[in-house]
């Protein structure tokens, strides 16, 4: 073992990689102690939460995050963000901290992620509120939060940012436009309800996965939309209409026409009398009724 650990040293130290290749993985799985690919090998992944409402989604990241247990997840939250927390979830912030494998201070500027050498898959920060987003895109880096964001943007990695406010004036739009300019994911949490979301953990789980997608975590924590299906008619099924009556109105005949298509009644606007000649051919004069 020891000779295997000076060997990837001296590999390391010759190559001097960003993103390690199969083989150098496969001998630093070995290695616990590998000093390039950090500890047990995992990816590494930045949450950032701020004040704006809707905490949740920075709480459930981490969630999917531990339940999936091959990302190492940094965790920076603001002073406002821990009083949103307090208001919304009546939580203490050491229970979202204990989720973290490392909890970082957000006025720690030299903190190991705000330097670009500190490799990462990218960074969320969910959610983000109208003023982080706005520091980001005029690179004002007063505090972590925001110093992570532009060193994973100039290093052209992963920035997601999930902005938590409506209604938006021209100023906001802007800033998301220059923002997203630079490289970044704008990504309000809209939910989405073709998979008929039953609890609002369904709602914030699949917006929480579109999330993890962008940075390459892939986790079916909500049903993903398979296509809509065409259902095969039998034979002899065909639709057919019987027409029940014709409704006529202030005596302008033909206006509407009640129709029964497998035993559902349906009502259909008449065009012109070409049309209603062509839909219901032929007409039976016994079905014809005044109303």
């Amino acid at each position: 073992i020891g000779a295997s650990n000076g060997v990837i040293q001296v590999i390391d130290t010759v190559i001097m990689q960003t993103h390690r290749p199969f083989w150098l993985a496969y001998l630093g799985n070995r290695c616990p102690e590998h000093p390039f690919t950090g500890a047990n090998f995992m990816k590494r992944i930045i949450i950032g939460i701020t004040g704006a409402t809707g905490t949740i989604y920075g709480w459930r990241l981490m969630e999917l995050l531990r339940s999936e247990g091959e990302t190492e997840i940094h965790l920076v939250m603001s002073p406002s963000a821990k009083l949103t927390l307090k208001m919304e979830h009546d939580v203490d912030p050491d229970r979202l901290s204990d989720l973290a494998h490392e909890v970082h201070a957000p006025g720690n500027i030299g903190a190991s992620i705000s330097s670009g050498s500190f490799f990462s898959e990218g960074m969320i920060i969910a959610p983000c509120s109208i003023k982080t987003m706005s520091n980001i895109a005029m690179g004002n880096t007063g505090d972590l939060i925001t110093r992570s964001a532009d060193v994973i943007l100039k290093e052209r990695r992963k920035l997601v940012v999930a902005v938590r406010e409506t209604p938006l004036h021209a100023g906001h739009l802007e800033s998301m436009l220059k923002l997203a300019r630079l490289g970044a994911v704008i990504f309000p949490p809209v939910p989405a309800f073709y998979n008929r979301p039953k609890t609002l953990q369904d709602i914030v789980d699949q917006s929480c996965m579109r999330m993890l997608d962008q940075l390459g975590v892939h986790l079916d924590s909500s049903p993903r939309w398979r296509g809509r299906r065409r259902r095969r008619r039998r034979p002899g099924s065909e639709r057919r209409h019987k027409v029940d009556r014709i409704t006529w109105s202030f005596g302008q005949p033909l206006r509407y026409a009640v129709t029964r298509t497998h035993e559902h009644l349906q009502k259909r606007r008449i065009h012109s009398w070409r049309h209603w000649t062509r839909w219901t051919r032929p007409i039976s004069s016994k079905t014809t009724s005044r109303g």
